[in-house]
């Protein structure tokens, strides 16, 4: 009988696999057969004889110049159109006719259904497409979107590089543009990449195609002047003179194509130079390369922008007087001639500024208000600077109009300081917020650089000094404050965070076109892919704000945060205490505190003793005034380099440290630490409770660690946990088996690459390794992870990122809370340190202040180990709450094992007891 059904049951399940093997030929073939009638469809589109007659008329219209009667020809089209080719091909002309009438605002919009319905369509990639996204990113530049305008030049050269690769001056205009655009944006080596694929490109064009003389010297001197931005933007002043040197050169060779059609590209080159050497105060050499614009063929353009850069050579040096009368004359020139624009702007808040410095307030003030009145285009009284309309303002969110907002408001808080009159203060607040605002759009939580690290911290800077002198603490307008600036952070590494992590994002048309071929076949599929992709680009567009509201019933009562603002000329604190801000502003500059902060690294880490008189120092700076009570908790949220500094070392009195006062901790920022602190106790329940990585490095160059196995297998079996030694501490068993546990504890080495910070890694055994944005890219959600090795917290400074290192990637994988070093830790200690730790978490005690603790108990028990290089370098950061304990069933067992044998005797006897009565009976 069993034999029968077994046979049975085999014979079904060949039947069944057979069943699936035939749907998928079947299934294979239908899906061909699909993607071929797709193909031949497309094809079939872009001949059909509708969109060519509708080209054709499109073209006379055009022709006739008749823009009015260009429109309600394409609007009635609209009306009657259906299908997704024809509607690409009409929202695409309006696109146009919109742009040629400069309504970028009404072109952006038909440039985006354009593409939406090539989407719809599944039309092939081809030249138009990539003319829409060039179109699209000029309009989205001058309406001021520029990393939308980045962003999409990037799509329309990847589509031309590879369907118009012979089409080398649509190509070469939008890799200037690229090149021009991310120098602009402060973005080095994205520019250089691009000027990288730009000489490439053109050494492969001259080589396989015969172009006119004419046409290669244009391309020639095209890259010659992006070398020459380029270099002068990264400062490389000897390869900017040997290239202007080529461009001179070039200019005597042929003079009949120089003028008029190149000479644009010698003057600015000039202007290039000039403004390098003004950036690097060499005034005399700036002043040579200003002069050299005013040659015979110079046009009234390049005249204004000769004396608007003398303007501000005399600015840099301090001569007021002088950039006061070039800044004059240059406006004159726009005054003449009738034009505006942010050159115009500009130039008329540096003569506001010069007006307030040479001490003619009343006529800078007339200056601003006209400012904000041309911007606006409407006039405006000064008193209604106080609430100037945010909505009023979108499109100006450039980098230029940004600068024009700072200018404008820190004249405004100079004014004030002269004045003491209210609305000044009121006035520069207002503009400063909506800089902040602006900056928000500006930024639009993409790719980050040293240029936007300085608005912010520009705009930073300047709302916290009006702030302080305006608002009371604790009010909601430092609520607000505190948002926005937060907010207004860096997010780049969460947008990495969320494109590293996607599931089958489409990345680009040609993945699109195959995957519609089998559209109709798997329609459920495809409606996941769709909402996943949805959701994935509002994430990345829109990531995850920080509340305040939210926040402050997740901050114990007894814990203080301190949040660290560095600014151009100004360090601040904000420390959050009993549910109110309190913000300090601190005197020393920047520059100091970086130079005091740096010799106490060094000297710590040189096991020398002066560092105990620079700990003293950096305690009254950035603590003293805190006004901060013995026995707290304290959350620190350092930015920028104070991230290298561990506060537990500085020294309140002599020969005691912070540590033997406060139990202290770390973030890196208001939002981490709000995301970490959310659903606290549901954190890392039903999984396993330990796993540690101590691998071997036997025939690698790295060097054997002392008592790291020991260290691990102490405190695992603490937890009864598990220890992976030697050959089995892998790579891909710590991606298999990590996220499995709340605590996972590595005791290996690192190495922190100088050059690229993503490159940074965990050593795993026989130099496997693990690299940072491998870490970033997981989903490790563990309630605590331990990094019992050198360096673990350092890494690269990026601009408004802050230190870049393993740690800050393990937060991005989504662990809770961290345990890493600062500086090289010395093994024995560090292991006494941490087996006290893990024992103080066993206890119930919260992770700040079982590290704390900890580290009290070492410098007791070792009288000779005082210096902080021994006991200081493991620190704690995110949410410090207690880890839930699974319960001890241990008692409970022994207690049933205990009532089980005193029971079984009476059983026995009661047993024996009942046999003799029934027998008796």
């Amino acid at each position: 009988m069993l034999a029968c059904l077994f046979f049975y049951y085999m014979i079904g399940r060949l039947i069944m696999l057979f069943t699936i093997i035939r749907v998928w030929f079947l299934y294979r073939n239908i899906a061909f057969l699909a993607f071929s009638l797709f193909f031949l469809r497309n094809v079939y589109a872009e001949t059909d004889p509708e969109i060519a007659v509708f080209r054709s008329e499109t073209e006379q219209w055009k022709t006739s110049d008749d823009f009015e009667g260009l429109m309600a020809f394409l609007l009635d089209k609209l009306k009657e159109a259906r299908e997704p080719e024809f509607l690409a091909e009409l929202h695409k002309e309006l696109g146009i006719a919109y742009g040629h009438e400069d309504n970028y605002e009404n072109a952006v919009e038909h440039y985006l259904k354009a593409i939406s319905f090539y989407r719809q369509a599944r039309l092939p990639v081809s030249f138009d497409l990539g003319l829409m996204y060039n179109n699209l990113a000029y309009a989205y530049d001058v309406t001021g979107y520029s990393n939308r305008s980045l962003w999409n030049y990037e799509k329309a050269c990847e589509i031309w590089y590879n369907v118009a690769w012979d089409d080398h001056q649509h190509l070469s205009i939008v890799l200037n543009n690229l090149i021009s655009g991310y120098i602009e944006y402060g973005d080095a080596k994205t520019a250089e990449k691009y000027l990288k694929i730009f000489e490439q490109y053109l050494s492969e064009i001259f080589d396989k195609h015969k172009l006119s003389e004419h046409e290669i010297f244009k391309r020639k001197i095209a890259l010659q002047f992006d070398r020459i931005k380029y270099y002068a933007f990264v400062k490389n002043e000897d390869q900017v003179v040997s290239d202007l040197r080529v461009l001179e050169q070039m200019a005597l060779a042929k003079p009949q194509w120089f003028h008029p059609d190149f000479s644009a590209q010698l003057l600015s080159s000039y202007e290039l130079a000039g403004y390098m050497f003004k950036n690097e105060k060499q005034f005399t050499k700036a002043m040579h390369y200003y002069n050299k614009m005013l040659m015979p063929q110079t046009n009234y353009f390049y005249e204004m922008k000769y004396q608007a850069n003398m303007a501000i050579v005399f600015y840099d040096s301090g001569a007021w007087h002088s950039a006061l009368q070039y800044t004059q004359r240059s406006l004159d020139f726009f005054a003449k001639h009738k034009i505006s624009g942010s050159s115009f702007y500009t130039l008329t808040i540096l003569k506001a500024e010069l007006l307030e410095r040479t001490g003619e307030d009343g006529k800078s003030r007339q200056a601003l208000v006209n400012l904000f009145s041309e911007l606006l285009r409407r006039e405006i009284e000064e008193e209604q600077l106080r609430n100037l309309n945010f909505s009023e303002l979108r499109g100006l969110n450039s980098d230029r109009y940004l600068t024009i907002f700072i200018k404008a408001a820190q004249t405004y808080h100079r004014l004030y300081i002269k004045s003491e009159v209210p609305k000044d203060l009121d006035i520069s607040f207002s503009i400063f917020h909506l800089a902040a605002r602006m900056f928000s759009e500006y930024y639009l939580k993409g790719r980050y650089n040293q240029a936007l690290d300085t608005i912010h911290k520009q705009i930073t800077e300047g709302l916290l000094n009006a702030a302080i002198q305006k608002f009371e603490y604790g009010s909601p307008s430092w609520h607000e404050l505190i948002e926005l600036l937060e907010n207004n952070q860096s997010r780049q590494y969460w947008t990495r965070f969320v494109q590293r992590n996607e599931f089958n994002l489409q990345n680009s048309f040609a993945a699109a076109d195959h995957q519609g071929a089998l559209q109709n076949f798997q329609s459920g599929i495809s409606t996941e892919q769709t909402t996943l992709n949805t959701s994935l680009n509002a994430i990345i567009q829109n990531p995850p704000v920080f509340n305040m509201k939210a926040f402050l019933p997740l901050v114990q009562t007894e814990t203080t945060v301190v949040r660290y603002f560095i600014g151009m000329d100004y360090v601040f604190a904000a420390v959050l205490k009993a549910g109110s801000w309190h913000m300090f502003k601190i005197n020393n500059t920047p520059d100091e505190i970086k130079v005091m902060v740096d010799f106490f690294i060094k000297t710590v880490q040189g096991l020398s003793e002066d560092y105990r008189h620079i700990a003293g120092e950096l305690y009254g700076i950035l603590v003293k005034s805190l006004q901060l009570s013995e026995g707290e908790r304290i959350v620190f949220i350092p930015e920028a380099y104070l991230a290298a500094l561990n506060f537990e070392v500085l020294m309140p009195q002599d020969h005691i440290f912070m540590l033997e006062k406060y139990n202290i901790s770390y973030a890196f920022s208001l939002m981490e630490l709000f995301q970490q602190s959310i659903d606290n106790n549901k954190a890392g329940m039903g999984k396993k409770d330990l796993i540690a990585f101590a691998p071997a490095y036997d025939g690698v160059k790295y060097p054997m660690i002392k008592n790291h196995i020991e260290e691990s297998k102490k405190i695992a079996k603490l937890y009864k946990g598990k220890v992976l030694t030697g050959d089995e501490a892998t790579n891909k068993n710590f991606e298999s088996e990590a996220p499995d546990y709340r605590f996972i504890h590595f005791a290996m080495h690192t190495e922190q690459d100088v050059f690229n910070y993503e490159n940074s890694s965990l050593i795993f055994s026989s130099g496997d390794k693990l690299h940072l944005y491998e870490l970033y890219s997981m989903n490790l959600p563990a309630e605590m992870v331990v990094l019992s090795a050198c360096n673990t917290g350092v890494g690269a400074l990026e601009p408004g990122l802050g230190i870049m290192s393993l740690s800050r990637a393990l937060t991005f994988a989504g662990a809770r809370s961290l345990l890493y070093s600062v500086w090289p830790i010395p093994d024995r200690e560090t292991g006494e340190i941490m087996w006290e730790y893990y024992s103080n978490l066993k206890k119930g005690m919260d992770k700040d202040v079982a590290l704390a603790e900890a580290k009290r108990t070492f410098i007791s028990a070792n009288p000779l180990k005082q210096h902080p290089l021994y006991w200081a370098g493991m620190v704690a950061n995110g949410n410090m709450m207690a880890v839930p304990q699974d319960e001890d069933k241990t008692f409970y067992l022994l207690a049933i094992w205990a009532i089980t044998i005193l029971l079984i005797p009476g059983f026995i006897f009661l047993r024996r007891h009942r046999k003799v009565r029934a027998i008796r009976l």
